[in-house]
Formats: structure tokens, sequence, C-alpha cells
């Protein structure tokens, strides 16, 4: 318990909802993530609480708003999100990819954010490099 005390002093239950009607202006939308990153948070500490140590709340919540945008169908650019929050963009690019890469878990279920499948990649780019076209100088 102690855990999810740290980081909710930190980051108050009233500043994530009111954080996330600035950045939504649709107030169901805005309560939907805020819900959801309210539930991701608790999860989080729980698993690793160091993950929230030296970064800005500011930073934390831009990260997750972005990611949830897309579970929500109302995605926002990171440029919008720094600023509504007066944070850099920058910020929000590092903290919603620290993210996913902490807590694949929590976003399994956002295909946008699903990184390419690297053996088809792979594949293409053998097919490529195998053809007549690209042969070895001799």
């Amino acid at each position: 318990m102690k855990s999810l005390t740290s980081i909710f002093l930190r980051i108050h239950c009233e500043k994530i909802t009111s954080a996330a009607r600035i950045v939504w202006l649709n107030q169901e939308i805005a309560d939907e993530i805020a819900q959801s990153a309210l539930q991701i948070l608790a999860k989080a500490s729980k698993q690793n609480l160091r993950f929230f140590c030296g970064k800005s709340p500011k930073c934390i919540l831009g990260g997750l708003f972005y990611i949830l945008g897309f579970r929500f169908n109302s995605t926002i650019t990171q440029r919008e999100i720094a600023d509504l929050l007066c944070t850099t963009e920058d910020s929000i690019r590092k903290s919603y990819k620290r993210w996913l890469i902490e807590f694949p878990q929590f976003f399994t279920d956002i295909n946008a954010l699903k990184p390419p499948k690297v053996e088809a990649i792979y594949q293409e780019l053998n097919a490529i490099f195998t053809s007549a076209s690209f042969a070895p100088l001799t």
C-alpha cells in the first residue's frame, strides 16, 4: 500500500481528471481516459515503483495520455499534449516509449502502437537483397 500512497501523493486523483479534461474537450472521453490512467498508475506502482522515480508527474501523465488516446480513438499529437500540460514534446515522447517498454501488458489492445513484425520485415528485405538487381558486383 505504501507504493500506491507515494505515487498518488505526487499525482493526485483529482489532478489526473482535471488534466484529462484540459487535454480532451469531450468530458466523457476525458473521464474515461482519467479512469483508465488511474487504474494503470495503480497497477504500475504495484509492479515497479522505480518507474516513477525522478520523473515529472506531467511527463508521466502526458505519455500515458498519449497512449490512452489511441485506446479511446481520440488521439492527440504529442505536441498538443505537451503544450496543454506545460511540458515538452520530447518529454511526452520519452514517457510514452517508457510506458510501452516497461508495461507492454497494459497496452496489448492498442494496435496502432504495436511495432511491425520483425520477421515480415526481415523476409521483405531478404527478398530485395537476393534479387538480381542487388547481385554483388564482380
